[in-house]
C-alpha cells in the first residue's frame, strides 16, 4: 500500500498507517519520526488515544525506539480508559523506561500477567530483551496477577522466574520463587496442581543439595512426596 493511501485511509480512523509504523518500523524501515508524529493529534479524543498508544507500544517494545517509548509514557493515561493489551503495553513500557509503576492495584483488569510474559519471552527470543531483565518482567507479571483472578496463573509465573533464575545460577532467588510456586498451588482446587506442586517441591530439594542443606533437601523432597497424585 502507498504511505499516502495509508495517510488517506489513517484521515477516516481506520489507523493504517500506525499498522505500517508497526510492520516497517520495527524492521527500521521508516523513520522513527513517521510514527512519533502520530500520537500527539490523537490525545484531544480517548477513542482514538487508545489504539494509537496500542499501536506505539509496539513498535516502541519491539523496535526499541526511544522516542516512540517517551511519547507514550508522557501521556496522561488513566489505566481504567485502557483495553488489557494497551494497558499491558503502557505498564511495561513504564517499567522498562524506568518509570516505577503505580501501585499495582491500579492496573487490575488494565493489564495482564499473561501478556506481560508472553510479551518478554518475544521480546528476549527477538533481542529486544535480555535474560535479566525478561526474568525482571516475569516477576512484575508474577505481582501484578489479578487478570486471572485465581492462584493457578500466579504459581506458574513464579515458575518462570524459578526456572530463569535456575539457568542463571542464582539458587538463593530460585528457591524463594519455587517457595512461591507451591504456595500458590496449594491454594487452588485443581487436580493437576498437585502434580506442579511435586515438580516444584522436587526442584527445591535439588536446589537444597546444591546449596549444601541436605537436611532440607530431605524435607523438601518428602514434602515432594507428599504432594506426588
Amino acid at each position: 500500500m502507498a504511505l499516502k493511501e495509508g495517510v488517506s485511509l489513517e484521515e477516516q480512523g481506520l489507523f493504517n498507517l500506525d499498522a505500517i509504523c508497526v510492520v516497517r518500523g520495527v524492521s527500521k524501515n521508516l523513520p522513527s519520526d513517521v510514527c512519533v508524529a502520530r500520537l500527539p493529534s490523537y490525545s484531544s479524543n480517548i477513542a482514538l488515544t487508545v489504539p494509537a498508544v496500542r499501536l506505539e507500544s509496539l513498535v516502541a517494545l519491539v523496535s526499541g525506539q526511544d522516542s516512540v517509548a517517551q511519547q507514550v509514557l508522557q501521556l496522561e493515561l488513566v489505566p481504567q480508559q485502557l483495553d488489557v493489551v494497551t494497558g499491558s503495553g503502557v505498564l511495561l513500557l513504564r517499567y522498562l523506561y524506568g518509570q516505577q509503576p503505580d501501585e499495582l492495584t491500579l492496573w487490575r483488569g488494565s493489564a495482564s500477567s499473561q501478556i506481560l510474559v508472553d510479551t518478554a519471552s518475544v521480546l528476549r527470543k527477538v533481542g529486544a530483551l535480555d535474560a535479566a531483565t525478561e526474568t525482571e518482567i516475569f516477576q512484575l507479571a508474577y505481582l501484578l496477577d489479578y487478570a486471572w483472578r485465581d492462584q493457578w496463573q500466579r504459581a506458574l509465573n513464579a515458575r518462570s522466574v524459578g526456572k530463569q533464575y535456575i539457568e542463571r545460577g542464582q539458587l538463593s532467588e530460585a528457591k524463594a520463587a519455587y517457595e512461591r510456586v507451591v504456595t500458590s498451588f496449594a491454594k487452588t482446587n485443581q487436580p493437576l496442581a498437585r502434580e506442579y506442586a511435586c515438580y516444584a517441591y522436587s526442584r527445591l530439594g535439588t536446589i537444597a543439595e546444591q546449596q549444601g542443606d541436605l537436611t532440607g533437601a530431605v524435607i523438601y523432597y518428602e514434602q515432594a512426596i507428599l504432594a506426588s497424585p
